[in-house]
């Protein structure tokens, strides 16, 4: 995605975490449910399995305790909030603390509506496929639906755009 810019970023507080949320686009911004434009249809890919794949990029895997963080955090922000999201065409949107980061990618045409649960499941499985004490680790997990629409990513936080630009060749996970 060229020209990756911030939409919106903000610090969501959850018991002593303190988790970014933070959304970038290639063009238009993140529609909350209750903005959804009238008329638009959003693909729910809600309890949809993916397949795994690993990569590693030359960096380290994020901290274990940070991404459980973020994992302990979805829960609670899940029953506080609502149980889905939307992510309009080319967007990304991430959850993160401190060293890691989790990112749903929406690399379709149409709106992407996405369950915090399952956010939580893909970026546990992702990152137990891939970090330690997984051996050999690698740096990134990624989770990507069977129609190669959208994906999480489980990594190292680190300049967002190379994430929504991410042209890795990823390996399957057996």
């Amino acid at each position: 995605c060229n020209g990756a810019s911030l939409v919106s970023s903000s610090t969501l507080h959850v018991h002593d975490y303190g988790l970014a949320q933070t959304t970038h686009r290639c063009q238009g911004a993140l529609q909350p449910r209750e903005n959804l434009p009238n008329g638009t249809c959003a693909t729910n890919v809600c309890c949809t399995k993916c397949e795994f794949f690993v990569s590693s990029n030359g960096l380290l895997p994020p901290l274990t305790e940070d991404c459980l963080a973020i994992e302990r955090s979805i829960s609670i922000l899940a029953n506080s909030t609502r149980l889905t999201f939307y992510v309009p065409p080319f967007h990304m949107f991430a959850l993160s603390y401190r060293t890691c980061a989790y990112y749903v990618k929406n690399l379709d045409t149409s709106v992407l509506e996405y369950c915090y649960s399952d956010l939580s499941t893909h970026g546990r499985d992702s990152a137990d496929a891939c970090f330690p004490p997984h051996q050999p680790f690698f740096s990134e997990g990624l989770c990507t639906g069977k129609d190669g629409k959208w994906a999480v990513v489980c990594a190292l936080l680190m300049d967002t755009a190379y994430h929504l630009g991410l042209t890795l060749i990823f390996q399957r996970r057996t």
